[in-house]
């Protein structure tokens, strides 16, 4: 399609679905595979060796037994969730909890996503899917660096986000506490250094009716 569109322009019509693979075939984006099953795994990363594409692999329950295929082929997972039940009878309760220590071991680079439980309407819940893995072995900052630094480093955007350094584009929050606890609340965020409004349904009710139990409690 590529090639009869740069040969005849206004004779091939134009298609979104085969523009937007343009720039995965040219190299310039990822090409991001779900795979959690080591052979669902294998063959993703030997597609992308054939057809010259770079892959990221999204899910990687099994990714730990491909280390040296996925080391050797410079090929990152994205960890899809970390709350979610073990795959196999076979496996131990922990196996989805440990799974981010045991790429870092293995020298897999990974992220954190926790899409394939929350999608992106409890996008909330990230930092805990983050500090789950602390809780099972992952390093306290390595697990802050898997939702901020090393997913921006795997995608191909550690120039613009996920660190705090000159020339970045200051999308940031500022919180009461540690991020990974459940107690710490974001008081201040921005995106691309532009204040974000952090009203919402919730913080609404919450003022209505803290007023509320305020009053009762003073006898009003």
């Amino acid at each position: 399609w590529a090639n009869a569109r740069n040969a005849s322009p206004d004779t091939q019509r134009y298609d979104i679905r085969f523009a937007s693979m343009q720039p995965v075939l040219a190299g310039k984006m990822p090409l991001i595979v779900a795979a959690d099953e080591a052979e669902e795994i294998q063959a993703a990363v030997a597609f992308g060796v054939e057809q010259k594409l770079q892959v990221i692999i999204f899910g990687g329950y099994d990714a730990e037994s491909c280390a040296e295929l996925l080391g050797r082929c410079h090929v990152a997972v994205i960890v899809s969730a970390g709350h979610r039940d073990p795959r196999n009878d076979h496996d131990d309760y922990d196996a989805a909890y440990t799974l981010p220590e045991r790429l870092r071991k293995a020298g897999i680079s990974f992220c954190i996503s926790g899409s394939a439980r929350s999608e992106t309407w409890n996008t909330r819940n990230l930092p805990y899917q983050a500090a789950t893995a602390a809780a099972y072995g992952l390093p306290r900052d390595e697990a802050l660096k898997s939702v901020t630094l090393y997913p921006a480093q795997i995608l191909g955007v550690a120039d613009r986000l996920g660190s705090l350094e000159p020339g970045r584009d200051a999308t940031i929050f500022v919180s009461t506490g540690d991020p990974l606890e459940t107690d710490s609340q974001v008081t201040h965020a921005w995106i691309q250094g532009r204040a974000v409004d952090l009203n919402s349904r919730h913080t609404q009710l919450a003022g209505k009716y803290g007023e509320k139990y305020r009053r009762l409690k003073e006898g009003r």
